[in-house]
């Protein structure tokens, strides 16, 4: 999957870390939610609720886990799903996301990344953003 994101979105609210990626901020076509509770309790640990959650497109398309890298360059954001994931997600492989927008900055987006990702996949940095 590969789509021009033009509408990034960062959230924290306390409870939970959301990174949001669509292809236009209003009735968008293509999108793709990243989520994690940032303390999650003793039942979401047992029920493997406190990994990383994506959806693509619909809430059909979503699953926990699964996400073996990230990878953020300027102006690109590449997610490297496991084998399981592809299948749960209905994707055609990884996800490749074109940022076309100024703000939030690549290194927002990186940092954003890598507080929802908290050592359960890498967030890797190439070209320049450290």
């Amino acid at each position: 999957m590969n789509f021009k994101a033009r509408c990034v979105a960062l959230e924290n609210d306390g409870e939970t870390q959301t990174v949001g990626f669509a292809d236009s901020e209003f009735g968008p076509e293509t999108y793709v939610i990243l989520q994690r509770a940032i303390e999650p309790d003793e039942q979401d640990i047992r029920l493997g609720l406190d990994q990383l959650y994506m959806t693509i497109n619909d809430q059909s398309r979503s699953t926990y886990g699964g996400i073996l890298e990230i990878s953020i360059s300027p102006g690109l954001v590449v997610i490297r799903l496991s084998a399981e994931a592809v299948k749960e997600l209905r994707a055609d492989g990884d996800i490749i996301v074109d940022i076309e927008v100024a703000e939030p900055s690549m290194r927002e987006i990186k940092e954003n990344l890598e507080v929802l990702a908290n050592g359960r996949c890498p967030v890797i940095a190439v070209d320049g953003l450290e």
